[in-house]
């Protein structure tokens, strides 16, 4: 269990309970007061799954909340990202989370939404009298991968191989027609980027996919993890994936000047076994076992 959230702003966390939270962009913003379950690692949102704080999550897990008494003159402000995470009553860490649910709150139209503060602001009133301020990013907020290294991952991680092999099977193609076959340096390209587009846009679908399954039990989250993490937000990576296919089969349509060469680009991503053995992974009832 990583530190993320320094031992005093937790402790204060623990005794208000809760937080005040903002999430969405610009002037789609919900604002929500919400129970909590701070831990050194992570804070627990106890949030009702039908309300505006876990719709906007799933469209960009940007979240600010804040925390404030004014009679013992201390406020906290914390900037990070939060998942639109799973049911409470089913979550693995239930029992660490069901004693900070309010009383009377069901648990079972709960769901448990962790957040990772990724920068703090901390003004407490200090021994002079004087308000003192610690503002700092975390141990979360310090190793983030950059933008394209989020989205290459949920391309193209743990299909690195199909890429190869899509990328060999265009070239091969290519080498079989000839060296007399016109503008085959454009051929390559397109097809290569047809091949990409469609192998990428697969696998978004498929990260999509087991995020919500996930979030109803039946897949674990390295299933998804740029999604679970909060890193990359899971509505923006199906639109996108939904994109990319659309793209790579209208870029297939050009590359019928070359005989064969659009069935060898669609063909060569593989597609064509790796989609039914994610749909059948999808499909299970419940997590593999470890």
């Amino acid at each position: 269990m990583r530190e993320v959230i320094p031992d005093d702003i937790v402790r204060q966390l623990a005794l208000h309970e809760r937080l005040t939270v903002r999430a969405g962009h610009q002037d789609d913003v919900s604002l929500e007061r919400c129970p909590i379950a701070p831990f050194e690692d992570c804070i627990f949102l106890l949030l009702s799954e039908q309300g505006a704080t876990v719709k906007k999550l799933l469209s960009r897990t940007w979240l600010e909340g804040t925390a404030k008494d004014d009679e013992a003159e201390w406020s906290i402000t914390l900037t990070g990202r939060a998942v639109a995470g799973r049911p409470l009553i089913t979550h693995t860490r239930r029992l660490e989370l069901l004693p900070w649910l309010p009383e009377g709150a069901d648990p079972r139209r709960m769901l448990a939404v962790p957040f990772w503060p990724e920068e703090i602001e901390y003004i407490r009133l200090g021994k002079s009298g004087e308000s003192e301020k610690y503002q700092g990013r975390t141990p979360a907020g310090l190793d983030l991968p950059g933008f394209w290294t989020r989205w290459a991952r949920v391309a193209f991680r743990g299909i690195e191989w199909m890429v190869a092999i899509s990328f060999a099977a265009n070239w091969g193609y290519l080498l079989y027609l000839g060296h007399e076959t016109k503008l085959r340096w454009v051929a390559l390209f397109l097809a290569t980027t047809c091949s990409l587009l469609l192998l990428g846009g697969a696998r978004m679908w498929y990260r999509s996919s087991a995020f919500r399954a996930w979030r109803e039990g039946r897949c674990l989250p390295e299933d998804a993890p740029m999604l679970t993490q909060g890193l990359v937000a899971p509505h923006s990576v199906f639109q996108l994936g939904v994109l990319q296919m659309g793209l790579g089969l209208l870029l297939a349509l050009p590359l019928v000047m070359w005989e064969s060469l659009a069935w060898v680009a669609i063909g060569g991503t593989g597609l064509w076994l790796l989609v039914p053995i994610w749909v059948i992974h999808l499909s299970q009832e419940e997590p593999e076992k470890d």
